[in-house]
């Protein structure tokens, strides 16, 4: 089956999505990243999310810090203890194994594998940017099908990702999207993609390329210190962001932080 062939329809005028993403959790629910628990972050954050009530959720990869199938069966857990009242979508970050994940959430029904979603007024589609290394990569197979899928709609896509496409001035930049200008560039060429998200900067940012909005969503475990070549990490509390779509198709978005920032 190909990455795009499971489509989900969310038949509804109006929609608000949560994207959080970066949660790194541990097998034991003690297990600490850069001395952040974090179960606990992720658990505060499904909590703050569902009293938003959003139509849906995508979670934007790196689940694991320690690349084992009991973080995977973590993550369950908690989707679950929250009786979450809305379908979760995911992507792979660069910790991640797609096998983890297939095994995971087997048979879970509101962990869904579809990788894009079909909406009122947008297309979204979910990319896979794992590659080899931690830095990210679209391939040239890869990337048609995803101009197939945005050129086949009748609507504007939105597109979710791992990795970040342009640089933030950071030390994260050494495992940045690495053709992320080339993708950007195709996705702008085809005149129907308004946004681009992504996690794995651990903070928020946005920006934009051509006519392509650009949004970075902080982590749920630890945050990055913006504008610094060192690796520094802030414990800011967990954040995610919302994006709103009214009825006329207007979009807007917000980052929401979890704990006072004082």
């Amino acid at each position: 089956m190909d990455w795009f062939d499971d489509r989900y329809q969310i038949n509804k005028s109006s929609i608000t999505i949560a994207h959080f993403t970066d949660c790194h959790l541990f097998a034991e629910n003690s297990g600490e990243y850069f001395a952040v628990n974090t179960s606990q972050a992720l658990k505060k954050t499904l909590k703050d999310i569902k009293a938003k009530k959003p139509d849906l959720a995508i979670f934007g990869g790196d689940l694991t810090q320690d690349h084992t199938i009991a973080s995977y069966e973590r993550f369950v857990d908690l989707i679950q203890n929250e009786q979450l009242d809305f379908p979760v979508f995911w992507l792979p970050g660069n910790h991640d194994e797609l096998e983890m994940f297939t095994a995971a959430f087997k048979d879970q029904s509101n962990l869904l594998n579809h990788k894009c979603i079909d909406t009122a007024h947008f297309q979204i589609l979910l990319l896979n940017s794992k590659s080899e290394t931690p830095s990210g990569f679209i391939d040239s197979t890869e990337l048609i099908a995803i101009k197939k899928q945005i050129n086949n709609s009748d609507k504007p896509t939105i597109i979710f990702a791992h990795h970040h496409p342009l640089v933030v001035d950071g030390s994260i930049d050494k495992h940045i999207l690495n053709n992320g200008e080339q993708l950007l560039t195709e996705l702008n060429a085809t005149g129907k993609v308004t946004l681009y998200v992504h996690g794995h900067v651990h903070n928020e940012y946005e920006s934009s390329y051509l006519d392509v909005d650009i949004c970075a969503t902080p982590a749920t475990s630890i945050q990055f210190k913006k504008n610094t070549t060192d690796w520094q990490q802030e414990n800011l509390g967990p954040g995610y962001r919302l994006i709103n779509i009214n009825e006329q198709g207007e979009l807007s978005t917000q980052v929401i932080w979890i704990e006072s920032r004082d």
